[in-house]
């Protein structure tokens, strides 16, 4: 690295990326969330399973 930069250039440069990789890493778990909920919606416990698999309503 060169020596003119200082730390304070640094931690700024890795508070960026550190910052970039938990909002990446936030995002992917809020989609994994999405998805199982939307995967699991109609089979929620209280709720008898449906007899064939929910087919979208034809237009």
């Amino acid at each position: 690295w060169a020596p003119c930069r200082s730390a304070a250039w640094r931690r700024g440069w890795l508070g960026t990326h550190l910052g970039v990789r938990r909002t990446l890493a936030a995002m992917a778990i809020l989609h994994g969330l999405a998805s199982l909920s939307v995967l699991i919606g109609p089979y929620r416990p209280g709720r008898p399973l449906p007899e064939e698999p929910m087919r979208l309503p034809a237009r």
